[in-house]
């Protein structure tokens, strides 16, 4: 820093100290995973996705993990690809920690033997090389359809006496 004094210059210099502090990371809301299953046996795809987050600090690096989640022991091209899974009572999800990449596959048994709507939900979290740390959920729902036994009307039959059958209905 320069200035003049009295026609004379002076050389002044002057120091900053900036303290870095740890900034936690951002975890973005997974979208949400929706399905609905119908009277029919049914099967689903795979939904597949990334964990997305952001950290103001340069050069941190980040680990997913997934509250319940163990080594992936899935085999085959498909889950080449992740490190670790979390097994739950609608299916299967395959993470990748260092990615965020994931794949969920439903088991089909368990959702066709669903009587009601049902929903898991999957407690993520996000921690920077520095220990922030940032959490949200991949929530999975399966809209049931249940099948009712009601009465159904058939007409006249033969003699004129009305005819009654059984026939299955949608509720909810």
């Amino acid at each position: 820093l320069l200035h003049q004094v009295h026609g004379v210059t002076v050389d002044n210099s002057v120091s900053f100290v900036v303290n870095g502090a740890n900034d936690a990371p951002v975890l973005t809301t997974p979208t949400a995973v929706l399905v609905d299953d119908t009277v029919a046996y049914n099967t689903f795809s795979a939904y597949t996705g990334t964990f997305a987050s952001t950290d103001v600090d340069l050069n941190d690096t980040k680990a997913f993990t997934v509250t319940g989640s163990a080594a992936n022991t899935a085999t085959g091209a498909a889950y080449a690809a992740f490190n670790k899974m979390v097994v739950d009572t609608l299916g299967t999800l395959y993470f990748s920690s260092s990615t965020g990449a994931y794949r969920f596959e439903f088991s089909a048994s368990a959702v066709n033997a669903l009587t009601a709507t049902a929903t898991n939900t999957f407690a993520v979290t996000v921690t920077d090389s520095q220990s922030g740390t940032a959490g949200k959920n991949l929530v999975v729902t399966v809209a049931n359809a249940v099948v009712g036994v009601g009465l159904q009307h058939s007409g006249e039959g033969a003699r004129g006496a009305r005819a009654w059958g059984r026939s299955a209905c949608l509720i909810g």
